[in-house]
């Protein structure tokens, strides 16, 4: 049904009236008499409303700090992993290398004992059939050449100091 020209009239105007009505009550509660509770809470609320920048601005140094340690921290727990990575590597090389160089001093005594013996031969020979890969045959022929080197080297003191008794 069509709404008649007075009802929309009526309408309008009830609604100037709910309107005038409400801008007037709200400039009475926006500018309200002071009281004593609130002349008292002003100070506290003007030296809290200058705080807050300061506060604002203090956040940020502290989370721009804590960005900046947070950063630091990851790199010191890489670092950290990296040196116990290396620890690791550093740890195995060195008991490689002590068993190395058990073998080697196994292998130089064998070659001084056969050496002693007379048995060089068989040393050279066991040192060319032994050997896995050529670097261990070139490791064994310097250990026997050093043996030889030393058992000579041994005969011409003993035989220089008998020379001088």
């Amino acid at each position: 049904m069509p709404m008649s020209t007075t009802t929309a009239a009526a309408r309008t105007s009830r609604h100037r009236l709910v309107h005038g009505i409400l801008a007037q009550s709200t400039l009475r509660r926006s500018s309200p008499t002071p009281t004593p509770h609130l002349v008292r809470a002003y100070p506290e609320r003007q030296a809290l409303d200058a705080a807050i920048p300061v506060a604002e601005a203090e956040t940020v140094a502290a989370e721009a700090e804590l960005t900046r340690l947070q950063r630091e921290a990851d790199l010191i727990a890489q670092w950290l992993e990296a040196a116990r990575a290396e620890e690791e590597n550093i740890t195995a090389q060195v008991d490689a290398d002590t068993d190395r160089a058990e073998d080697i001093r196994a292998a130089v005594g064998q070659i001084a004992r056969d050496t002693c013996k007379g048995d060089m031969a068989e040393s050279a020979l066991s040192a060319a059939l032994d050997a896995q890969r050529s670097d261990d045959f070139l490791r064994q022929s310097a250990l026997a050449d050093t043996a030889l080197r030393t058992q000579a080297h041994g005969k011409r003191s003993a035989t220089t100091a008998s020379r001088r008794s």
